[in-house]
């Protein structure tokens, strides 16, 4: 369920102040009048467990009004879906841990230090001025 996955990013410390949600919501309409359902934007100001519940206690970026949101009805986190987001750090759309796949990219320090640039690019420099003085006394 969402509820897992969410409570152990918040165990990884994904949701800070001021990390944005996009969350359903009970709004209302312009008259009072109650909708079904909105999507709204908000910022986190903190979470709370409350009956094995994860509630989220925001504000609208909307309007500035404070709403408690439930972790279920959360869409996305920074703008990121949570199904795109788990696999970041480590975990399945269920909140268990998966392996880790072999990381990519440029692994620091392999390449030649600089002092043994320079001192290629000063010898190769060396024999290009020696074949030049050959050439112009020939």
């Amino acid at each position: 369920m969402k509820t897992n996955l969410i409570r152990k990013l918040v165990s990884v410390g994904i949701f800070r102040e001021n990390t944005e949600l996009d969350a359903y919501y009970a709004g209302t309409d312009l008259g009072g009048a109650p909708l079904s359902r909105s999507r709204g934007t908000f910022f986190v100001k903190g979470a709370k467990i409350i009956k094995d519940k994860v509630v989220f206690a925001t504000i609208s970026t909307t309007d500035g009004r404070p709403r408690d949101i439930l972790a279920e009805n959360v869409v996305k986190v920074d703008g990121m879906f949570l199904d795109k987001l788990a696999p970041i750090y480590g975990l399945d759309d269920n909140g268990e841990a998966i392996p880790m796949g072999k990381r990519r990219g440029r692994r620091p320090g392999t390449g030649k230090k600089t002092q043994e640039v320079v001192d290629d690019l000063a010898d190769d420099m060396d024999d290009d001025l020696d074949e030049l003085e050959d050439e112009a006394c020939a």
